[in-house]
């Protein structure tokens, strides 16, 4: 009985680097492309800043305005007291008075809770960061509009992405700008790009739902060579498929120009999602996407680059 105490004490660091593990797995990006830029050229590998956008002036008054509520310690409130307790009680097992007495039930069942607790505990403080960051970013236009559900028909979803690539395989005439188009960027002549922008927002849509399911056969149909293979090398080290929620997106186009024999468009998207189906608020995403097109007619715009905006 007495070498049960030395195992038991072997049990705590064991216990906290599962934590660190699972700590660890909270932050890990599970949507397409892993938060990372990656692309053909060197450029990509750069950070990408941020459109300006002026804020209404009664939302800077309100922000400036708000009051941060006190962070809570590490065990406030109703987890304070619960985890002095849990931890006094896991100590004095071990520490004192016949250690675990040969690790009975109770013991073992303090050791799941106390696991339970934390993980709990660090995945509501990871929460309340992340909405707190997100109140103050700035962003009050998604909190007042309705989050609209994802679509579920993932069969409707290919349809419609395809087609809408399909339809951009050859340059439409007649180009109009939608409202998403900065005003200062120049188009060649025939490049509609309310058309284009809608194609990219299915495609973006589309690549997430197939990065999800591991469908790198499907991937690959809509990206270039050089980033197929770092969706590749990111399957495999992550194979396991995910979840990943799109509530509401909205595309910009930001450049496009003439590169060689194709034409390469810019894209800004700012996404809320949602990748951690256990997190109780969703997350902004703002990336900007380079779409690759050969001046061929009968060729398809691909993903050749994203980039991570700098904050």
């Amino acid at each position: 009985m007495k070498m049960i105490r030395p195992i038991a004490l072997l049990l705590m660091p064991v216990l906290a680097a599962v934590l660190v593990l699972g700590m660890a797995d909270f932050a890990d990006a599970k949507r397409f492309g892993g938060g990372r830029s990656f692309g053909s050229k060197p450029m990509f590998s750069k950070s990408y800043s941020k459109p300006v956008q002026k804020a209404p002036l009664n939302q800077n008054k309100s922000t400036a305005t708000q009051t941060q509520q006190p962070r809570k310690g590490l065990f406030g409130g109703m987890g304070g007291m619960f985890g002095g307790l849990l931890a006094g009680t896991l100590l004095g097992s071990l520490l004192f008075g016949g250690g675990f007495g040969g690790i009975g039930f109770l013991d073992i069942i303090l050791l799941v809770l106390a696991f339970f607790f934390l993980r709990k505990m660090f995945r509501s403080r990871r929460m309340e960061t992340q909405q707190t960051a997100y109140q103050g970013g700035g962003h009050a236009n998604y909190n007042q509009q309705s989050y609209a559900p994802p679509e579920d028909n993932y069969s409707t979803m290919q349809r419609q992405s395809h087609d809408a690539w399909s339809n951009l395989r050859s340059t439409p005439a007649g180009g109009s700008h939608a409202q998403d188009v900065q005003p200062e960027v120049t188009t060649p002549a025939g490049f509609d790009s309310e058309d284009f922008l809608k194609g990219a927002k299915m495609v973006f849509n589309r690549l997430q739902q197939s990065w999800d399911s591991r469908d790198l056969e499907d991937i690959k149909e809509f990206t270039t060579h050089e980033v197929f293979e770092s969706i590749k090398q990111q399957a495999k080290e992550d194979p396991v498929p995910s979840r990943t929620e799109i509530l509401m997106s909205n595309a910009r186009l930001l450049e496009v120009k003439e590169e060689g024999d194709g034409i390469l468009a810019t894209v800004y998207f700012d996404v809320l999602m949602r990748e951690d189906q256990s997190a109780q608020h969703p997350e902004q995403v703002r990336e900007v996407w380079h779409f690759l097109k050969n001046h061929k007619d009968d060729s398809m715009w691909l993903l050749d680059g994203i980039q991570q905006l700098e904050s």
